[in-house]
């Protein structure tokens, strides 16, 4: 156990270094760091079975009589990705509805240290190394919030919104989850060890199970459209088998959500990212630097585009595809053609999600800001500054909410950006709050959620 420790130590360095800059390095370092513990550019969709993917069935159910969709089925989530709540703005909380226990625990840093040299004539040396968690942003379906969690092992929450009592859990030992999507009575989720996985939301049990040797599917939220589970992946690089600085083989998938069966499979050079639909067409990035539009039905490509650095996150509108880099550029693409629009990269650098709604896109800047960008022309319309870094933003109703590192919950008007109300939290908010009818929930980095009210 202790060279275990000495080698995850070493990695963690490894990972902070500014040479190893891009996902696919870094992905291929944490495979390296979890074994401690435990391509092609061609868009020819695979046949359905050809992708490497095993079918394992768990309990079977009733086809629903509608096609499953993420579409209306999580609060603030659509399937153009715009972060828009279809509930009534929310008023300055005033009572603290519920805290729930203790849901997890952070250890940001630990300390290493150590002896250079002979007795008598050695070097005493001592530092930090960054610990390696992450967790989701919460969804709500049903008086049920929902998110994943990483801290060592992987787990699975599903709290009751009127109590904040525990309904459901899931612990997978040594294995990281993606971010959730809730779909009819499913919830959906990827693994690191080569899982995508199907729960009854109700029960927790499992609906079905297809497993890929060697591969992850981890690294981005999952999406379901008109019946079709939509996610990406990437090779998880072995100890040994590849150099360090491979790039992993990264693929997308789109499946039956029902049934879990593949429907078409294509091959991508980078580590994909979240997708949006949008008519018929699906659009995702990679850390190759490219936006894809391809056709939902057939996974045959539309058009790419080529960004500036690898691409991060992205929204659609009735026109165009807005996307972010990792230089924190900000791109409007033509949503027929693929062609850009304009590129932002004067005002403050991207370094959220973005936010879409009534001709703005909106994001927090890697400066203490909010920016809003007018999508049509890509000039900034206004800024908003807090105290420390924002959130990714969330809007309802013509606000705009976020959480900052000074632990303010902001509420900001989105046509004019002057700050409505603030309330200051107890610890360290690091996730958009999830805004409902009833309550506003954030989860803090103490690991606690609350409902406000």
């Amino acid at each position: 156990m202790q060279s275990n420790r000495l080698t995850s130590k070493y990695w963690y360095r490894v990972l902070a270094h500014p040479r190893i800059s891009s996902p696919s390095m870094r992905i291929g370092i944490l495979t390296l760091l979890l074994a401690s513990f435990s391509g092609a550019r061609s868009f020819e969709p695979a046949l359905a079975g050809d992708d490497g993917l095993s079918l394992l069935r768990g309990n079977q159910v009733a086809k629903p009589s509608a096609p499953l969709s993420s579409e209306g089925a999580m609060a603030g989530v659509t399937l153009q990705m715009t972060r828009v709540y279809s509930t009534k703005s929310a008023a300055q909380p005033t009572t603290v509805v519920w805290k729930s226990r203790k849901l997890f625990k952070l250890t940001r840093m630990e300390s290493y240290s150590g002896q250079m040299g002979k007795p008598g004539d050695s070097i005493e040396y001592f530092g930090w190394y960054p610990t390696y968690f992450g967790y989701s942003v919460p969804v709500f379906k049903d008086d049920t919030v929902y998110f994943s969690l990483f801290v060592g092992d992987g787990y699975f929450f599903a709290l009751d919104s009127k109590t904040g009592e525990d309904k459901k859990n899931l612990i997978l030992r040594n294995t990281q989850l993606s971010p959730l999507a809730v779909a009819g009575d499913q919830v959906f989720m990827g693994t690191s060890d080569g899982n995508l996985r199907s729960l009854d939301r109700r029960t927790g049990k499992t609906k079905w199970q297809l497993a890929r040797k060697d591969y992850r599917f981890d690294l981005t939220a999952p999406l379901v459209a008109n019946g079709v589970l939509f996610l990406g992946g990437a090779q998880n690089i072995v100890q040994g088998s590849m150099p360090i600085n491979a790039r992993p083989s990264c693929t997308f998938h789109a499946l039956d959500a029902d049934s879990g069966q593949p429907i078409w499979m294509v091959k991508v050079k980078g580590v994909p990212t979240s997708p949006a639909v949008d008519a018929g067409t699906i659009y995702f990035g990679d850390d190759d630097r490219h936006l894809f539009a391809l056709d939902t039905k057939t996974g045959t490509e539309r058009w790419r585009f080529g960004a500036g650095d690898s691409v991060r996150s992205l929204c659609v509108s009735q026109d165009a595809v807005y996307c972010s880099d990792a230089r924190g550029d900000l791109y409007a693409v033509d949503k027929k053609t693929g062609s850009l629009i304009w590129k932002a990269n004067k005002a403050g650098k991207v370094y959220t999600a973005l936010a879409l709604d009534k001709g703005l896109v909106y994001y927090g800047g890697k400066d203490p800001f909010i920016h809003a960008i007018d999508a049509k022309t890509g000039e900034e319309r206004w800024k908003f500054k807090a105290a420390g870094p924002c959130s990714a933003p969330v809007i309802a109703d013509g606000v705009l909410y976020c959480a900052s590192a000074d632990r303010n919950l902001y509420a900001i008007d989105c046509s004019t950006g002057q700050e409505k109300w603030k309330y200051k939290c107890q610890n360290t908010l690091s996730l958009s709050p999830l805004i409902t009818d009833n309550a506003i929930y954030v989860l803090d980095d103490d690991g606690y959620m609350w409902a406000l009210r």
